[in-house]
């Protein structure tokens, strides 16, 4: 299934449903992918990341600062090391950056209570949607460069 096909959809973890979909809604970009996450450790995430920046896909990764440093964090273990063209901001000013959110080609949003973890995988009972309205993508497209504007300097 494309995943530009649908107006908005849902999935539930635990379980392997909502992985899944984010895997294919980052191997579908062909253009840009915007995320701002707060947690994410799944090395099968990371390396779908590093794909599309091969692939010649434009990505930017906004993560929280004190969870980006983590010694779980994707920042710490993957990223940092190997990130290619992928560029990185850090919110590092008081209050959480507890987004959980991607932009593919400005076309859809991945959305909801998901972390991008093992855990949300495999114990959490956490929730997943994929939003393919024009007005609703516009506004995280909106919020997405205001913080990729306010946050500090490139990583």
């Amino acid at each position: 299934m494309d995943p530009f096909d649908v107006s908005v959809s849902a999935y539930f973890s635990p379980g392997k449903d909502p992985e899944d979909h984010i895997l294919g809604f980052i191997k579908g970009c062909t253009k840009t992918l915007d995320i701002a996450i707060y947690s994410l450790t799944s090395p099968e995430i990371c390396a779908a990341v590093f794909e599309a920046d091969k692939r010649g896909v434009a990505v930017r990764f906004i993560f929280d600062f004190d969870n980006g440093y983590s010694k779980y964090s994707a920042w710490t273990k993957w990223i940092r090391l190997a990130r290619g063209n992928i560029q990185v901001k850090f919110k590092s000013e008081p209050g959480l950056m507890h987004n959980k959110f991607a932009i593919g080609d400005g076309r859809a949003v991945i959305t909801g209570s998901y972390n991008w973890t093992e855990t949300a995988e495999k114990v959490n009972h956490e929730n997943l949607v994929i939003i393919r309205l024009e007005s609703v993508v516009r506004k995280f497209i909106i919020e997405f460069d205001n913080m990729w504007n306010t946050f500090g300097a490139l990583a």
